[in-house]
């Protein structure tokens, strides 16, 4: 009799240790698993990225950063090593889905940083379903992730390995007094539609598209603002299946038509395109597609041209 409560004491003891082990830890797996994010990042000089198709690297140099001894846009390097620096491990992945979640990140992208040619950290990230999974180096348990604050951001894009995206690639770089007349065309809304030019007065003035007859009821620093708008705009190339995207792009009527001109006479037009639903679901919804002469078929993101992108009555007077 004395055995068998001996017995029940023990197990009733491991059950407790389990229960305090997975409740009050919150998991059992090893806290270093979970470490994603970045720790004095003002010392990372190396960023590798991998994936199936693209393998790069990012060095960074005296005042800039390189790819392949070009130098990269500052502004993504800051935004990769910043998203990094708030990443969440927000849940491990239940076992009943770790198989196919370890097969989508086999087919993921790899980030390695380096302090002093030494990796300080390394992990895998993979989206589906428009959520974010992470595997750390040597680990065998994926996450969810997730950014401090920011739980909806698509890490997929802000870690490209295509080095496209890295490119410092400039369509506009505006100062509004280099402006002789703006034209944005709206092919399914004409009515939202209008012009700018700079009279003899060289002052701006707003009109419908078509003859050019100035709007009187129009405010002159919205105006000016609206030209400012136009500096330091940045596009991405197309590389993989540019004859299916060209297709797709030709079979559809362009949704907004841009022309600049400046003082000196140079012309440029662009006409932008909506994304064709046949696109994966990895495809980034705020990236939309855009052709001109200069440049081809180029990637712009919504989040920089929306200010671009108004309608007339904006410039009005309230």
């Amino acid at each position: 009799m004395k055995k068998i409560i001996l017995t029940i004491l023990f197990v009733l003891l491991v059950v407790i240790a389990i229960y305090f082990t997975i409740y009050r830890s919150g998991t059992t797996l090893n806290k270093s698993e979970k470490r994603f994010a970045l720790t004095n990042t003002n010392e990372i000089n190396r960023i590798d990225i991998l994936d199936k198709y693209n393998n790069i690297t990012l060095i960074k140099e005296t005042n800039h950063w390189s790819l392949n001894n070009k130098e990269v846009r500052r502004d993504l390097v800051n935004t990769l090593i910043g998203v990094s620096e708030g990443l969440d491990a927000i849940s491990p992945i239940p076992h009943n889905q770790r198989d196919s979640v370890m097969a989508w990140l086999d087919k993921g992208t790899k980030l390695m940083f380096y302090r002093n040619n030494q990796i300080i950290n390394s992990f895998t990230i993979c989206k589906r379903n428009k959520k974010i999974y992470g595997l750390l180096e040597n680990s065998q348990n994926p996450y969810r992730l997730s950014l401090r604050g920011f739980p909806d951001i698509d890490l997929t894009n802000i870690y490209s390995a295509n080095a496209e995206h890295w490119m410092m690639n400039l369509l506009f770089d505006y100062e509004p007094s280099s402006f002789k007349s703006v034209l944005l065309e709206y092919t399914l809304k004409p009515e939202k539609s209008f012009q700018i030019e700079k009279m003899a007065d060289n002052k701006f003035y707003l009109s419908k598209t078509g003859r050019f007859v100035p709007i009187q009821n129009t405010d002159p620093e919205i105006i000016a603002e609206y030209l400012s708008f136009f500096d330091d705009i940045r596009y991405y190339n197309v590389s993989d299946s540019s004859a299916i995207k060209k297709e797709n792009i030709n079979t559809q009527k362009p949704f907004f038509h841009l022309r600049l001109s400046n003082i000196n006479n140079t012309i440029t037009d662009v006409w932008g395109y909506n994304k064709p639903k046949i696109e994966s679901d990895d495809s980034d919804p705020y990236e939309f597609y855009a052709t001109c002469k200069e440049k081809g078929i180029m990637l712009l993101k919504f989040n920089d041209f929306d200010p671009i992108l108004v309608n007339l009555d904006y410039f009005l007077k309230k």
